[in-house]
């Protein structure tokens, strides 16, 4: 298989329409970045994304975007009627206030290398 690097916000933008199809149930993205270390490093780890599905949970592993356009990977730390708190892994400073509509796509499936 060929391996093709994109600029991230052309290749999520393609991922979030290709998320909406039916049939496409997931998406594969080499992690890029430090934030979600130690469960995955950047550059050699694979997630899995898919549609969601359901309500997001405390612990689920969320591709968002950002008011200002970034795209962020990281778990869910708590969900509330002001909207999610988000954190990475390796981060001590929580991310509240982020809305549903915000959301991309689940983490259903990670391989570490």
């Amino acid at each position: 298989m060929e391996r093709k690097t994109l600029p991230p916000e052309l290749l999520l933008e393609q991922y979030r329409d290709l998320l909406r199809e039916d049939g496409v149930e997931a998406l594969p993205l080499v992690i890029s970045g430090s934030s979600m270390t130690p469960f995955l490093a950047g550059g050699r780890d694979t997630v899995y994304l898919s549609r969601l599905m359901r309500p997001v949970r405390r612990g689920d592993m969320v591709l968002y975007r950002r008011d200002n356009g970034a795209y962020v990977l990281h778990r869910v730390y708590r969900v509330g009627p002001e909207g999610c708190t988000m954190v990475g892994d390796a981060q001590t400073v929580p991310e509240p206030g982020i809305r549903e509509d915000q959301f991309l796509a689940v983490v259903t499936r990670a391989v570490r290398r």
